[in-house]
C-alpha cells in the first residue's frame, strides 16, 4: 500500500496540491499501447491494435531537486520552436518502476497546429492561454 502522505500526519489524510476538477489544472492527454519490439529493434504499438481500456494507478517518487529539474525539462519541452512543423515529440524509453518490473515508454508530444497530423483527436482543445 502506497501512502497518500507521507510525513506525521495519518496516512489516511489526503493531502492534494493539484486541484482535482479537471478544468482547474491544465492537463494533458494520453493514449496507453501495449509496445512490441519490430523487426528493426524499435518498442512500438502494432497498428492493428486498439489502446488500452484499463485503469492504471502511477506513483512517481522523487526529491525537490528531481522535480525542480523535471520541471526544468518539460519547461524547456514546452518552449520548443514549433513554427515549421506545428508540432514535435521526446521519447523517454528508459523508464522502469522501482522494482525494474514494468517498463514505460513514454512520448511526450507537444502541438500547437496539429491539423493534418492524424494526432488531431488525442490533443486536448486549447485554452486560448499559452
Amino acid at each position: 500500500m502506497i501512502p497518500t502522505r507521507l510525513g506525521a500526519r495519518p496516512a489516511v489524510e489526503c493531502w492534494f496540491v493539484m486541484p482535482r476538477k479537471r478544468q482547474q489544472f491544465p492537463f494533458v492527454t494520453f493514449v496507453a499501447c501495449h509496445e512490441h519490439l519490430d523487426e528493426n529493434g524499435i518498442w512500438n504499438p502494432r497498428d492493428d491494435e486498439p489502446p488500452l481500456d484499463e485503469a492504471f494507478q502511477v506513483n512517481v517518487f522523487g526529491r525537490r531537486e528531481q522535480y525542480l529539474a523535471l520541471a526544468e525539462a518539460l519547461r524547456a519541452f514546452a518552449q520548443r520552436d514549433l513554427s515549421e512543423q506545428g508540432i514535435d515529440h521526446d521519447n523517454f524509453e528508459g523508464l522502469t518502476s522501482v522494482d525494474g518490473k514494468v517498463r514505460v515508454h513514454l512520448i511526450l508530444r507537444i502541438g500547437d497546429d496539429v491539423t493534418g497530423t492524424g494526432f488531431e483527436s488525442h490533443f486536448p482543445e486549447s485554452d486560448g492561454e499559452a
